[in-house]
Order: C-alpha cells, then sequence, then structure tokens
C-alpha cells in the first residue's frame, strides 16, 4: 500500500495535536535547561521551530557496557551546543550480506524538534522509532523472504521531523516530535545461546525503552506534555512500537499513550528468532573468530 507522504503528515498531525489545542503566546528561545545542563539548540525563525540534536540518553555502549543493557545518564552534559543537525547512526551487521553499515557504537543519542512560538498548555509529543533500510536487495533475491530486513540499518535523521512540526503549527496545534537512536544488527540484537545465557537478546529493543524514560523525564522541559505521549514508528520501527506495546504484559508505566504504526505489526519480523536459529548462531561464531576471542563472555559479558 503506498501512502501520500503529506497527505499522511497532515493526518498525523492533526491526530496528535487533539491534546494540544490552546492560544499561542509563548515564545521558546533555542535553550532548554534540564538537570544535565543546558541545551542550546538551532532556532529556525521562519520556518518557526527549534532544533536540538544528538542529545545522550543513555551511555555510550562501548568498553565494559558493550552487548550489556542501556546505562540511563547521568552526567553533566559534556558540551552546550546541539544546534548542529548529524547524521550519527548505530553501526549495522547485515545477516544475509554481512556487510557494514558506516556509523559508531556512540550513538544512543535523540533529537527534539520544538515549535519557536508554544502554546499556554504543554504540547502532545510524537516520539519516532526508524526503521530499517533495504539495501542490497539483488543479494537477498535468494532469501527465503526478501522483504524481510533484520533491524540492521536507519538513524534517527533519516525522517525528517521537521515537516510535521511545521505541518502542526500551520494547523494551529503545534506538537513537539523526537526522534531516537538505538543499537542494532549484532550490538542491538546478538544471536546464539551464549548470548541467550546473559540475557542480551534484544537490546536495541531496550535502548528504546530507556530513550522513552529519558523522554518521560525531561520533555516537559521543552513544552511537551509527558502524559500525552504518542509512540510510532515505519517499518521495523513500527514493529517495535508494537513490540513496545506488549512489552511488560502491556504496562508501559505511562511512557506513551497512543501509538501510530506504519507499515509495520507485531507479526513482522522478530528480532532474535530463538537463541539456536542457526543464521544467527553462524553469526555470533564468526564475530567470536574474528575478534580474536574464543568467548564474547571474557571480551563483553564480564
Amino acid at each position: 500500500m503506498f501512502f501520500n507522504r503529506g497527505v499522511l503528515l497532515g493526518f498525523l498531525s492533526s491526530l496528535l495535536s487533539i491534546a494540544s489545542s490552546a492560544g499561542l503566546t509563548n515564545r521558546a528561545p533555542a535553550t532548554v535547561k534540564t538537570k544535565f545542563g543546558t541545551l542550546n539548540g538551532r532556532a529556525d525563525p521562519v520556518s518557526g521551530i527549534n532544533g536540538y540534536y544528538d542529545i545522550p540518553y543513555a551511555q555510550p555502549p562501548i568498553g565494559n557496557l558493550r552487548l550489556q543493557g542501556p546505562k540511563p545518564w547521568t552526567m553533566p552534559f559534556e558540551k552546550s551546543n546541539f544546534g548542529d543537525p548529524s547524521n550519527n547512526r548505530c553501526y549495522g551487521i547485515g545477516l544475509m550480506t554481512n556487510s557494514l553499515v558506516t556509523g559508531s557504537e556512540d550513538c544512543l543519542y535523540l533529537d527534539v524538534i520544538q515549535p519557536t512560538v508554544i502554546p499556554n498548555k504543554l504540547m502532545s509529543v510524537y516520539v519516532f522509532i526508524h526503521g530499517y533500510v533495504y539495501q542490497d536487495l539483488i543479494q537477498r533475491e535468494n532469501a527465503a523472504d526478501v522483504n524481510r530486513g533484520d533491524f540492521n540499518d536507519g538513524s534517527k535523521s533519516d525522517n525528517d521531523g521537521r515537516n510535521l512540526v511545521i505541518s502542526s503549527i500551520r494547523n494551529g496545534n503545534p506538537i513537539i516530535y523526537v526522534s531516537i537512536n538505538y543499537r542494532l544488527a549484532f550490538l542491538g540484537y546478538p544471536g546464539g545461546s551464549e548470548a541467550g545465557k546473559h540475557n542480551a537478546y534484544n537490546l536495541g529493543l531496550i535502548d528504546q525503552l530507556m530513550a522513552l524514560m529519558w523522554v518521560k523525564a525531561n520533555i516537559q522541559s521543552f513544552g511537551g506534555d509527558p502524559n500525552s505521549i504518542t509512540l510510532g514508528g515505519q517499518g521495523t520501527g513500527a514493529d517495535s512500537v508494537a513490540y513496545q506495546m506488549m512489552a511488560g504484559g502491556g504496562v508501559n508505566h505511562g511512557l506513551f499513550q497512543r501509538v501510530f504504526l506504519e507499515s509495520g505489526a507485531a507479526t513482522g519480523l522478530t528480532p532474535i528468532p530463538k537463541a539456536d536459529y542457526a543464521p544467527r548462531q553462524q553469526q555470533y561464531n564468526s564475530i567470536v573468530q574474528k575478534s580474536g576471542y574464543l568467548s564474547l563472555v571474557v571480551s563483553f559479558y564480564d
């Protein structure tokens, strides 16, 4: 099914802004104070939005935090300038092609787009989870299902949330947009029996949960309503939204109140099918061998 992007943006902004209607009176400078320090963003007076980019929501998952669950960001910010958009993305290693997608391990960041002129009441918030970008399709043609992705690519900057916020402003019901990075492929969804023994499956989904906790705790500083959050996604991002709905037996502790799934569902791709799924175990064995370790327990888990 194909959607007109402009129609979709207009519909979504109208849907999100139901709880945001209010008179516009306050002008927001591109500066936000949080308990971790001051964020200086980028103001775009022509479009009427402020952007804050690469805000850390968790500690970098490197060194002894590699292949561990995310640890919350607890330190003062190391910088104050968050106004430079970037294409920061997490490393991806394709399951079907074993190709390395350019990125970084230090990638657990989020972006916030805020209207310059804000209403008297707190604004509704849309948190977007990116999906994969299909690539190497020729090499995938012999796969059992050419339409299966493997959470191996994408970033928070793939979808331009500025247009959604601008559309909401024009509709008279401004919202705040948040997009997040999360670990991908082997670093986010390590397979194999050893990873299972250490509860290291689905780390990317746990990253998403950590980002939602950050939004819940901090979005009011941007003028957002922590009790009016819509969680949305596209492709595997929509699959992720469905998984977050089901996590904890469907109890999300108020981290989001509405969902929006585009081209994905709970019946879509499962990040890790099962511990003994042969391709994942083979990938795990290959990475162990190439890393020079006899076991990732020694290098990563302990």
